[in-house]
């Protein structure tokens, strides 16, 4: 099965693998991977998949997934990348006439724009022909070197082949500071996004908050397709007549803000 790499977010470390574990099923693709390789200090995992484009699926409503990419090799130094990368020849092939660009990052350390192009200018041995296009390229290569949370050096260079990417830009889409509601328990907005996931939130499901505050996990909830309603013993959280902006219709001003009105049926107040 082809390996491909999944670069994750480095917050919430502690919920990455349920969520991925979560979009597994809610993309019904297929994954497998060796759960003793993960690490919480960094952000990358290898997992066998069946196809780029299953690839793509598994993270495209990803919030702790940064992207994913066609694994085509690693090592500790460029030399072993590179030795791997030329075992794998035929891949060259595919993408000699595509537009393309390089994506040069580092975990643990900030890259000057010179070392960045110099790395870029290593990888000229792979004969791309096609045109460099920084937007709308046909094929995006990727390299990381991996230097850890703490100063240290050199653990490991990714390299490979960007096939998918998360949805990241919803955090801050749904940041708590725009809201048109805010309370002082209101959820934090990455939280509620990746709670919507592991909650397999989507079309044709009803999810209920018994304990609904400000209507974060509802509003999220709604925007990944399922239905939602939810109570709470203290009422004016609802009403918006408590928090720190209110005389704002409460939960309903957030629901209209984000469109999902159809969606959030209803609210409820007791214990």
């Amino acid at each position: 099965m082809p390996k491909f790499v999944v670069q994750f977010a480095q917050f919430h470390e502690d919920f990455r693998l349920p969520e991925l574990d979560a979009l597994s099923q809610l993309e019904n693709v297929a994954i497998s991977f060796d759960r003793s390789s993960y690490s919480p200090t960094s952000p990358f995992l290898i997992v066998d998949i069946g196809s780029a484009a299953a690839a793509a699926r598994l993270v495209r409503r990803g919030i702790l997934i940064r992207s994913i990419f066609e694994y085509w090799a690693s090592g500790q130094t460029y030399a072993e990348v590179f030795a791997e990368t030329e075992q794998i020849r035929d891949r060259w092939a595919l993408y000699k006439q595509s537009s393309f660009r390089f994506i040069v990052e580092a975990f643990g350390k900030s890259l000057a724009q010179e070392e960045k192009l110099r790395i870029i200018e290593s990888f000229s041995y792979l004969g791309f022909e096609g045109a460099i296009r920084m937007k709308g390229a046909e094929a995006e290569f990727f390299v990381c070197e991996e230097y850890g949370e703490e100063p240290g050096p050199l653990k490991r260079v990714w390299f490979g082949r960007v096939v998918g990417r998360g949805s990241r830009e919803l955090v801050e889409r749904f940041d708590v500071k725009k809201r048109r509601y805010l309370g002082n328990t209101t959820m934090d907005a990455e939280l509620s996004l990746v709670m919507a996931n592991q909650a397999l939130a989507r079309s044709g499901t009803l999810v209920y908050d018994p304990f609904v505050g400000t209507g974060s996990f509802l509003v999220t909830c709604a925007y990944m397709g399922a239905c939602t309603m939810g109570s709470d013993i203290d009422g004016r959280q609802i009403r918006g007549t408590a928090g720190f902006r209110r005389n704002t219709d409460g939960i309903m001003a957030n629901v209209a803000q984000y469109g999902v009105a159809g969606r959030v049926l209803d609210t409820a107040v007791f214990d």
